[in-house]
């Protein structure tokens, strides 16, 4: 590598670092529901699985709103994961649509107009 090639990896590193970053397993307990908080604020929100067929769910993501459970989504498919990216401050979900491939997926995204997870490039319904 010439000198020329080492200052620009410098440059460009320093300008635009590489963060780690991960999706996660949904903890679901032996009733099929998990407690997470999806925008950080100290409150979790809700994700339900239901067995629909052998190889699909129908996942149920809730909110407690003045002691009223709120609907923020509904979403069907083989699997569902948190995502590592944030849309308006709400964390995505990664749906997968074959469970035997971890590229198989959909992104959905928080969609603060509409007050529900849509999948990503969607505009408003």
């Amino acid at each position: 590598m010439n000198i020329f090639s080492f200052i620009l990896l410098i440059l460009f590193g320093g300008l635009f670092p590489l963060q780690a970053s991960a999706n996660e397993k949904i903890p679901f307990n032996s009733d099929n529901i998990a407690s997470v908080d999806l925008n950080e604020d100290g409150i979790s929100e809700h994700i339900s699985r239901a067995v629909l067929s052998s190889k699909k769910y129908r996942f149920l993501v809730t909110a407690d709103k003045n002691g009223e459970s709120v609907t923020l989504g509904s979403l069907e498919g083989q699997g569902l994961m948190l995502g590592s990216d944030y849309e308006h401050g709400v964390r995505n979900l990664l749906l997968f649509r074959d469970a035997s491939s971890d590229f198989s997926y959909d992104v959905y995204v928080w969609n603060p107009i509409d007050l529900r997870y849509v999948p990503e490039g969607h505009k408003n319904q």
